[in-house]
């Protein structure tokens, strides 16, 4: 396996965990709207960044991923998002490396493998993200309209993961307020924790307390405090927090 790291363009990132290594199955973590997306985002946009990620969407369409480096483009000159015809395929571009992104909706699991393995065996990436449709937690079993559908996909992620010996990070929305009356603390959480070889997970405080709009929405805003630990609960002290742009919707970094 390569022993060559795959570093996400954040500087407080990087060094505190030394990149992520080939064959990673790293989980994203977060609440709804704490800012997973935004996070993968600033990876793929930072200006240190020359490895190639490729992101397949699994719930937000490349229309709206369009926007959303639409408003980048107002503090990062270099980048442009170039779609295909199609609306499921597209590049976004950079200064120093193009990206290449990809749309599924509702895919079936040979569905998102085949995607997995043709971002690396033609286009030719560093890391994979996926941006998923899926709970950690009680919502799990809902996956798909399946039940037990949550545990294959995280070991098949894993299994392609050391086979191309890249890192796959999978974004994963948490829901910290339900619990499940059957399963006492969460089958899943336990089989995220016992698959995943890392678990980051956002938070953003400003967010849970803040008031809706004119629209019955909640504005993002607020910086995000990211948390590093082998659990889905964070119990360590954060250990980095995150500028948030309100009118990029990415987050600075502190060391640039």
């Amino acid at each position: 396996m390569s022993d060559q790291c795959f570093f996400s363009g954040i500087k407080m990132l990087d060094n505190a965990i030394g990149g992520f290594r080939p064959g990673e199955l790293v989980i994203l973590a977060g609440e709804p709207a704490m800012g997973k997306t935004s996070f993968v985002l600033s990876m793929m946009l930072s200006k240190l960044q020359k490895q190639r990620i490729g992101y397949i969407s699994l719930e937000e369409s490349l229309f709206k991923f369009k926007e959303r480096v639409a408003l980048a483009s107002r503090q990062i000159e270099e980048c442009s998002f170039e779609m295909e015809k199609n609306g499921r395929s597209g590049i976004l571009r950079t200064e120093n490396v193009s990206h290449p992104v990809v749309y599924k909706y509702w895919p079936t699991l040979i569905d998102l493998c085949e995607l997995v393995s043709i971002m690396k065996r033609e286009k030719n990436v560093d890391c994979i993200v996926i941006n998923a449709m899926l709970f950690v937690g009680p919502k799990s079993s809902q996956l798909f309209k399946k039940k037990r559908r949550y545990l294959p996909i995280l070991k098949h992620l894993k299994i392609l993961a050391e086979l191309m010996e890249i890192p796959v990070i999978l974004e994963a929305s948490t829901d910290y307020r339900k619990r499940s009356k059957k399963s006492g603390r969460y089958n899943h959480y336990a089989i995220t924790e016992q698959v995943a070889d890392r678990i980051i997970t956002l938070y953003r405080w400003e967010y849970r307390n803040q008031k809706k709009d004119n629209f019955g929405q909640k504005v993002l805003k607020g910086d995000t405090t990211v948390y590093i630990d082998k659990s889905v609960y964070p119990v360590k002290s954060p250990w980095m927090t995150l500028v948030f742009d309100e009118n990029t919707l990415l987050f600075q970094d502190p060391h640039d």
